[in-house]
């Protein structure tokens, strides 16, 4: 039986026999090509999850490089000093260890009583954390470092990416939306970031659909989005506490000023602000339910692509919890019982499932209640292994495929 194109094997492995990845391959792309084709609402966060210059977060290439490596080598912790035992590609039992970036979270901790600070302290603090994090991860894999040795974990990430030196976006992202296209389903796409990246992801996406890219469009869904292309519809998001406001048109984060001494505006304050944003059309003040539809339907004005840029202060203000994070409404009801299901996927480097310190947090439309459950949570949302999306062409299938897997309760 001949071995399918699009299931091709591991360059590296040997070649009289399929490697587990290729089974794999081919599991994911079976399961993507007999499930229901209902509309797919795809979040899709930016940086470190397909784009490896952290805006956000203020890293070079080389300290996202190592970052990711960080995140992929266990260790355990002797007298008060990590030390690395396994890289990725390595068996062994990994309980009872963490991996060096796991360690310096625990290391550079939120301080008690955080929470309870003024919001500029709130701001001063958290940035000065956040710094100490970045510098110990960013620097992993450098000399006299604890990852020295797993150096060549850099250098893999780097090969794949200078295979396409005049472009962002790694390769994973866009096997991911020519399978989706190839399988002809339909999907809403918005692009989610803290970062400012917003607008070269969105050139770069019209680079690729108009076949003026390293990676070409195949399918007949890309197709029609290039012969009917409407320039992506963008926003931003502002949030306080419950309260969140979706900006029409800027491409740029939302800034709202608060005077000395105030923690809190008033509505009608807060929006004046906002309507003076760059390219703000509108404002409207909305409900967790109500944001659900909201995304849906902006994003339809431009062919179902989209690009959102959430309001970081929030979410660093409270110590990166999810109560402060990226707002994403999902229909858990039985599709029997909706006039319109729809299958989920929000991609993110940043999301902890089952933690508190996550960033995306996850609503019931129906109540617009948290979703704090660990198997609704590995239903609709996926934590991006920045490492493995970058080397590995089809991470993005995978991962759809397991949650897909389980939105519909399949073992």
């Amino acid at each position: 039986m001949p071995v399918p194109v699009s299931c091709a094997l591991d360059p590296f492995a040997p070649k009289s026999f399929p490697t587990p990845d290729f089974f794999r391959k081919c599991m994911s792309r079976k399961l993507l090509e007999r499930c229901p084709k209902r509309h797919l609402v795809i979040h899709m966060d930016i940086n470190k999850t397909i784009v490896q210059f952290d805006s956000a977060g203020g890293r070079s290439l080389d300290d996202t490089l190592n970052s990711n490596a960080a995140a992929n080598v266990w260790g355990r912790v002797v007298d008060g000093k990590w030390e690395a035992v396994m890289g990725p590609d390595e068996a062994g039992d990994r309980s009872n260890m963490i991996t060096f970036a796991e360690y310096v979270d625990q290391k550079y901790a939120e301080p008690p009583g955080m929470r309870d600070l003024p919001r500029s302290a709130r701001d001063r603090t958290w940035k000065e954390i956040s710094g100490r994090r970045r510098a110990e991860v960013g620097a992993f894999t450098c000399p006299g470092q604890p990852g020295e040795k797993y150096k060549h974990l850099v250098d893999k990430q780097k090969a794949v990416l200078d295979a396409t030196p005049n472009f962002s976006v790694i390769p994973s992202f866009f096997e991911f939306v020519n399978t989706l296209s190839e399988l002809g389903w339909s999907f809403t796409l918005i692009f989610r970031t803290f970062g400012n990246d917003l607008g070269n992801v969105l050139k770069e996406w019209k680079q690729f659909l108009f076949g003026e890219h390293a990676h070409q469009p195949r399918g007949h869904v890309l197709q029609q989005l290039r012969e009917t292309y409407v320039c992506e519809a963008t926003g931003c998001i502002f949030r306080d506490k419950d309260r969140l406001f979706l900006c029409y048109g800027p491409r740029v984060g939302a800034t709202v000023t608060y005077p000395e001494g105030t923690e809190e505006l008033s509505t009608n304050d807060i929006v004046t602000q906002l309507k003076g944003l760059p390219s703000c059309r509108e404002v409207r003040q909305v409900s967790f339910s109500q944001l659900h539809d909201q995304f849906v339907e902006y994003a339809a004005t431009s062919n179902g692509i989209a690009g959102i840029i959430d309001y970081y202060p929030f979410w660093a203000q409270a110590a990166e919890r999810r109560s402060g994070g990226k707002v994403y409404p999902v229909n858990i009801t039985h599709p029997s019982n909706c006039t319109k299901p729809y299958l989920y996927a929000f991609f993110d480097d940043n999301i902890r499932i089952g933690e508190e310190h996550s960033i995306v947090d996850l609503r019931d439309v129906t109540t617009g209640a948290s979703i704090m459950d660990f198997e609704m949570e590995k239903k609709y949302t996926i934590g991006v292994n920045s490492y493995q999306a970058i080397v590995y062409e089809d991470y993005f299938l995978d991962c759809l495929a397991d949650a897909l897997r389980l939105q519909l309760g399949e073992p």
